[in-house]
């Protein structure tokens, strides 16, 4: 029996600090028939193996390897795909599909990683020693150490709590006589901000952008724990600034403060 507690996660080539992973695997098999007979003549495939690796984990933001995909990704570099991710000894080369933080008061920072495999898995599930710790044991990110403020630094958003995700699209191409693919091409990425918080607003028709609505924050920058008692200037930054609000709801419940929940989206 193999136990969650021996198996190391990487991405990349890098281990991180994993609490939940699924591998899902599919091929396409399809019946074949013919005429005057009612029976299968044969169970063949009629598409790719397709595998997607989804992994959640605590996010540390001196750097998050997933995060600089995404980085790559906004900017148009494709050379860092396929990546490899690695799970207990199984093994694909992955294109990441969707990347997402949560940030919720007075807990740990948690991240999902999901990469498409367009080819069989290799290796085997075994035993590994993970020997892996964040820095220091202080390298996680926190709500505590995470900040709304404009980009000069000289005023701080009222943000109550928030998510942020990035989904791309890869599109693999296959030639005749391969069930892997010739190539794989970026199709298109969006972006999104999910915002909890105290500001009176509205969605208009054209679209509103964040730094139009949001008048003191342009930027979300997450440090590690450790800064509370270092000086440090690793962090992960978001940019939400040049986003559109597509949605927002406003909450009015007896005996409570009025809240809103707003999202904000970016496309690629």
């Amino acid at each position: 029996m193999i136990k969650f507690h021996n198996l190391e996660i990487k991405i990349s080539g890098q281990s991180v600090l994993a609490q939940n992973v699924s591998i899902d695997q599919n091929n396409s098999l399809s019946p074949t028939f013919a005429a005057g007979r009612a029976s299968n003549l044969e169970t063949i495939p009629n598409g790719p193996v397709t595998n997607t690796i989804s992994i959640d984990y605590i996010f540390e933001p001196s750097g998050d390897i997933s995060q600089k995909l995404v980085d790559r990704i906004r900017n148009y570099d494709f050379n860092s795909f396929p990546t490899k991710i690695s799970v207990g000894g199984f093994t694909g080369m992955g294109y990441l599909n969707n990347f997402s933080l949560t940030i919720i008061p007075n807990d740990v920072i948690l991240a999902n990683a999901q990469y498409d495999i367009f080819t069989e898995l290799t290796g085997a599930l075994s035993e590994q020693p993970n020997n892996y710790y964040a820095s220091n044991k202080s390298g996680v990110g926190h709500y505590i150490t995470t900040y709304s403020k404009s980009y000069d630094g000289t005023t701080t958003g009222s943000i109550l709590q928030g998510g942020y995700s990035f989904n791309s699209r890869f599109q693999p191409i296959y030639k005749i006589g391969s069930p892997v693919p010739a190539q794989v091409k970026f199709l298109n990425g969006q972006e999104q901000f999910n915002f909890t918080h105290e500001y009176p607003i509205k969605i208009t028709h054209s679209g509103k952008t964040q730094q139009n609505t949001f008048t003191d924050f342009d930027i979300i920058e997450l440090y590690p724990l450790s800064k509370d008692w270092e000086d440090t200037n690793t962090k992960t930054t978001l940019y939400p600034s040049s986003g559109k609000l597509i949605s927002n709801k406003i909450n009015i419940q007896e005996n409570n403060i009025i809240l809103s929940e707003t999202q904000i989206i970016k496309y690629y």
